[in-house]
C-alpha cells in the first residue's frame, strides 16, 4: 500500500480493466461485514486508504480520483463508500485543495462530488465550517476558465447545492458571477446550460441577486427592467441553440419566468417613464422571437407537463404586449393552447392557464375557421370537470363571455356540448347559497347571451324541466321561453306531469301560459 509505484501501476491497470470490462465492478466489492481487516478489503475501502496514504502525490491523486469516478457509476459501490468511516468528501477536498493547478484533479474532484451529493446527506456539513466546498469549486472555475469540462461539472455541482436551499451562502460568496461567465463562455454545451440556468433561476429569488447577475453580464443596471432586458435575450439565445433538448428548454423557460413574471414594483405603477421603458423591453423580447421559441417548445414537447405549464405562464405574461395578439396568432398560439388543454384535461393548473389565455387569444377569425367546435367542447368539459374549483369557473366563464361578445352563434356550439347544464348548476347553487355575487353576475351575463337565441332558450327550458330545476325554469320563462313547446307530439307540461316529481314546475308552466287542456290530458 505504501509503495507509490506499485499503487500507480495497479490502479492504472484496474481503471483499464473496468473501462474494457465494466462487469468486473461487481466482483470488486469484496466480502461484506468483515470489519477493518485491511487484508480483505473491497475496492471501495482500498481506494479510500490509497487516497489517504498518498494524499501528497499528484499522480496518485489523479489516478485515485479517476478510479473513484469509475467506481461511482455503480450505485452499490457508491453507497459502500459513503458508509465507510473514512470521509470521502474530505479526501476529495484535500486533493483539490492540494493541487489547485491540476485540471484533472479539479475536474474529477468536482464530478465525484456531484455524484456523491446526489446520494449522500453531508451537504449541510460541507457548506459550513472550514470546508465550504463551494469555495473549492469556484476556485476550480477561476483557475480553469478555458476548461469546458471543469466548467460543466462545476455548474452541475453548484446547481446541486442550490437545490439544497443554500441560496444565501452562494449569493453572498458571488458564486453566480462564475456561473454567468460559464454560460457565456460555452453556449453550445447543453449540460452546462441546463445546470447554469437552473442555478441562476433559483438564485434569482434572493434580493439583490438580479443586479449582481446583470453586473456579471457587464451591464449597468439597477432596475428589474434592466435585468430583464439584459438576461432574457441571452436565455432566448440558449433556447435557439438547443431547441431539441427538453431539459434545456425546460430550464430556460423556468429561468425566463423568474425574470419576467414577478409583478411590477408598487412605486412604478404610476410611473409613465417606467411604462415606456417596459414597452421597449417587451418589443425587444419579441424581436428576439420569445413568442416563437415558447410556442415551438410547447408544440415539440407536448408530453412534458413542466414545459407546458412554464410555456403557458410565459405566454400569459406577454400576451398584453403591444401587437402581441397578432404575432401570437400568426404563430398558431390558439391551436397550441387548445392542444395542451386537450392533452391535460385533468391538470387543474394547465386548465386554468389555458382557459384564461383563450380569452385573450380569441378573435372572430379563429372562432370561424374550424376551431369553434373543439373550443366549445374543451371549455365545457373543463368547466364540468372542475365545477367546484372557483378559479377555473371564473376564468372559463370570462372566456366564454368574451367569445359570445365576438360571435353570438358560438352559443349554439356551447349548448350542443351541454354548457347549459354547467350554467344551471352554477347559477342554481349560487342563488341558493348566495356564495359569490360577482361570479353569479358573470354567469347571468353568459346565460343572457345564450338565451338571446329563441331556439336555444326553448332547448334549455326543456333540459331544465328534465332536471326538475325550478330556479332555471323560472329564469327561462321570465326571459320568454315557450311554455307551450311540444316534443314528439307531447307538450312540455305533459312531460312534466307524467314524471309527477315537481308540482312547482307545473305551477310555473301554467302561470306562464301553458294550456290547461294539456294538463287535463
Amino acid at each position: 500500500m505504501r509503495v507509490a509505484s506499485v499503487q500507480q501501476v495497479g490502479w492504472s491497470l484496474l481503471c483499464k480493466l473496468i473501462e474494457v470490462c465494466p462487469g468486473t465492478m461487481q466482483s470488486l466489492m469484496g466480502p461484506q461485514d468483515v470489519g477493518n481487516d485491511w487484508e480483505v478489503l473491497g475496492v471501495h475501502q482500498l481506494i479510500l486508504k490509497m487516497l489517504t496514504v498518498h494524499n501528497a502525490s499528484v499522480n496518485l491523486s489523479v489516478i485515485g480520483l479517476k478510479t473513484l469516478d469509475l467506481l461511482l457509476t455503480s450505485g452499490k459501490i457508491t453507497l459502500l463508500i459513503l458508509d465507510e468511516e473514512s470521509d470521502i468528501f474530505m479526501l476529495i477536498f484535500d486533493a483539490m485543495h492540494s493541487f489547485p493547478a491540476n485540471d484533472e484533479v479539479q475536474k474529477l474532484g468536482c464530478k465525484a462530488l456531484h455524484v456523491l451529493f446526489e446520494r449522500g446527506n453531508n451537504v449541510e456539513v460541507l457548506m459550513s465550517g472550514n470546508v465550504r466546498c463551494y469555495n473549492i469549486v469556484v476556485e476550480a472555475m477561476k483557475a480553469f476558465p478555458m476548461s469546458e469540462r471543469i466548467q460543466e461539472v462545476s455548474c452541475c455541482l453548484l446547481h446541486r447545492l442550490t437545490l439544497g436551499n443554500f441560496f444565501n451562502i452562494l449569493v453572498l460568496n458571488e458564486v453566480h458571477e462564475f456561473v454567468v461567465k460559464a454560460v457565456q463562455q460555452y453556449p453550445e454545451n447543453a449540460a452546462l446550460q441546463i445546470s447554469a440556468l437552473s442555478c441562476l433561476a433559483l438564485l434569482r429569488s434572493f434580493p439583490g441577486i438580479c443586479e449582481c447577475i446583470v453586473n456579471s453580464l457587464r451591464t449597468k443596471c439597477n432596475t428589474s427592467l434592466d435585468i430583464m432586458a439584459a438576461v432574457v435575450p441571452k436565455i432566448l439565445t440558449v433556447m435557439k441553440r438547443h431547441e431539441t433538448s427538453l431539459p434545456v428548454q425546460l430550464e430556460a423557460l423556468r429561468a425566463i419566468l423568474h425574470f419576467i413574471v414577478p409583478g411590477m414594483p408598487e412605486e412604478s405603477r404610476e410611473d409613465t417613464e417606467f411604462h415606456h421603458k417596459l414597452n421597449m423591453v417587451k418589443k425587444q423580447c419579441f424581436k428576439n422571437d420569445i413568442h416563437k421559441l415558447v410556442l415551438a417548445a410547447l408544440n415539440r414537447f407536448i408530453g412534458n407537463p413542466g414545459i407546458q405549464k412554464c410555456g403557458l405562464k410565459v405566454i400569459s405574461s406577454i400576451v398584453h404586449f403591444p401587437d402581441a395578439l397578432e404575432m401570437l396568432s400568426l404563430e398558431g398560439a390558439m391551436d397550441s393552447v387548445l392542444h395542451t388543454l386537450q392533452m391535460y384535461p385533468d391538470d387543474q393548473e394547465i386548465q386554468c392557464l389555458g382557459l384564461s389565455l383563450i380569452g385573450y387569444l380569441i378573435t372572430k377569425k379563429n372562432v370561424f375557421i374550424g376551431t369553434g367546435h373543439l373550443l366549445a367542447k374543451i371549455l365545457v368539459s373543463s368547466l364540468y370537470r372542475f365545477k367546484d374549483v372557483a378559479e377555473i369557473q371564473t376564468k372559463g366563464f370570462q372566456t366564454i363571455l368574451a367569445i359570445l361578445k365576438l360571435s353570438a352563434s358560438f352559443s349554439k356550439l356551447l349548448v350542443h356540448h351541454s354548457f347549459d347544464l354547467v350554467i344551471f348548476h352554477q347559477m342554481s347553487s349560487n342563488i341558493m347559497e348566495q356564495k359569490d355575487q360577482q361570479f353569479l353576475n358573470l354567469c347571468c351575463k353568459c346565460f343572457a347571451k345564450v338565451a338571446m337565441d329563441d331556439y336555444l332558450k326553448n332547448v334549455m327550458l326543456e333540459r331544465a324541466c328534465d332536471q326538475n330545476n325550478s330556479i332555471m325554469v323560472e329564469c327561462l320563462l321570465l326571459l320568454g321561453a315557450d311554455a307551450n313547446q311540444a316534443k314528439e307530439g307531447s307538450s312540455l307540461i305533459c312531460q312534466v306531469c307524467e314524471k309527477e316529481s315537481s308540482p312547482k314546475l307545473v305551477e310555473l308552466l301554467l302561470n306562464s301560459g301553458s294550456r290547461e287542456q294539456d294538463v287535463r290530458k
